[in-house]
């Protein structure tokens, strides 16, 4: 039997969460809550913000497991560009519709750095994020039609949206760009994790929630920061982006229903 300690959280830590509904469950302006490493232990803070600022550092993937259930998350980890500052920041985001319009904006860049996040209700009331780089709003990589069709299937007689390929599609992009970060800033990629989540801590996202995203991005006006520091990359360090679409084409089954083809708004995104 071996003995050790277990290894100190990162004093410089700041994590954030999105919070979107109040405490009777009604839809408010949405905005990062920030928790802190006090006392050895992750405790919520009064803190809030509505701008998370900085460069883009290191991305995980993290399956949170409660009750049986699973969900796949993503930790966006940025490092403060603010000179003199060693905090970094940790932004865990489900896959739903607001987060899959935000890594199709992450998958269009070239480089990560001078990021500007920030999070809003849009002009149907729907969370949205907006990505900046350099004080001007991001485009999709990919549009609608370039995306996998999202199915219909028949769970228990109820049919209900099948998001599990367009969250592999999205997955994948973001392995290239945990890639890219690992090389550029020389360390080696976490691997898959999976965390027990206890009875008392607060039960993630499971379903797919109805809320367009949107291609609109919104002003930001305060900013936050990010991270450890790094082995400074090359200055003229970026990535090719490559548009190519790898994607298998849906077959029909008894289970599978296609909608009619309509014009779809940027307020009306199916994903």
């Amino acid at each position: 039997m071996a003995l050790k300690n277990r290894t100190p959280l990162n004093t410089n830590m700041v994590f954030l969460s999105i919070v979107s509904r109040d405490e009777n469950d009604e839809k408010i302006k949405p905005f990062f809550r920030i928790s802190r490493v006090i006392d050895s232990k992750i405790e919520k803070t009064d803190e809030t913000y509505e701008v998370l600022s900085g460069n883009l550092y290191k991305v995980n993937f993290k399956d949170k497991v409660f009750r049986n259930q699973t969900t796949p998350t993503v930790d966006l980890i940025f490092k403060d560009n603010t000179q003199g500052s060693d905090e970094t920041y940790c932004l865990n985001l489900t896959y739903r519709n607001s987060t899959r319009s935000l890594f199709n904006s992450l998958a269009g860049l070239e480089d990560f750095d001078d990021l500007e996040v920030s999070v809003y209700n849009n002009k149907k009331g729907y969370e949205t994020f907006s990505l900046r780089q350099n004080g001007e709003k991001t485009n999709w990589k990919y549009e609608l039609d370039e995306l996998p069709v999202i199915k219909k299937v028949t769970i228990n007689r109820k049919e209900e949206s099948d998001f599990s390929e367009i969250n592999t599609f999205f997955e994948n992009e973001l392995k290239e760009i945990q890639k890219f970060l690992a090389e550029k800033y020389q360390y080696t990629a976490s691997e898959h994790k999976v965390v027990e989540q206890e009875e008392h801590k607060e039960k993630p996202v499971t379903t797919e929630n109805a809320v367009p995203a949107t291609k609109n991005n919104g002003k930001s006006e305060e900013k936050a920061a990010a991270a450890p520091t790094p082995v400074a990359p090359p200055a003229s360090t970026q990535r090719t982006v490559n548009r190519t679409v790898t994607r298998s084409k849906p077959t029909a089954t008894a289970t599978h229903t296609e909608p009619p083809a309509q014009k779809v708004s940027e307020d009306d995104i199916p994903f």
